[in-house]
């Protein structure tokens, strides 16, 4: 194989992972805004003000950080490595923290649906937030097998 035919392998990898960790940054960019600023969440009546406030918080945080991990992945100068390793680390962290408030949902009387205010369960009580925050989680993972493995050539 050329050194030619290698780079682009090498080229074709990159995008590949950026396109994984892009599809995983738009869950809590663009998705959690649209599925959390209605009136199952946000303007719910049965809300307290307080955590809408908490919230909004969260929401425009989540979404401020998710467009700084696009600019990271597809405009920064930076090391292409360095890059993808702030942006696993940020997406790892944003999905662990929903997969913890699940696991701890006990100890603080939450639910991942709730029938009563709009947020039920998939068929079969399947969660649909739980089942895209795994997904994701598996992605971030593939990203990081892609980037650790070596380029053909």
């Amino acid at each position: 194989m050329t050194k030619r035919h290698c780079q682009m392998k090498h080229d074709q990898k990159q995008t590949l992972i950026k396109i994984l960790l892009s599809f995983v940054t738009l869950g809590y960019c663009l998705v959690m805004p649209v599925v959390d600023l209605n009136s199952t969440h946000l303007f719910h009546p049965d809300w307290s003000l307080h955590a809408r406030l908490h919230l909004v918080w969260s929401v425009t945080s989540f979404t401020l950080i998710g467009w700084y991990c696009f600019f990271l992945l597809w405009f920064s100068d930076i090391s292409f490595n360095i890059r993808v390793n702030v942006v696993t680390a940020i997406g790892l962290a944003i999905n662990f923290g929903f997969l913890m408030s699940a696991f701890t949902k006990p100890l603080y009387g939450g639910e991942l649906a709730d029938e009563i205010s709009g947020v039920p369960d998939l068929q079969g009580g399947y969660d649909a937030n739980l089942i895209f925050v795994c997904f994701a989680v598996c992605i971030v993972f593939l990203a990081i097998w892609l980037q650790r493995r070596k380029s053909v050539g």
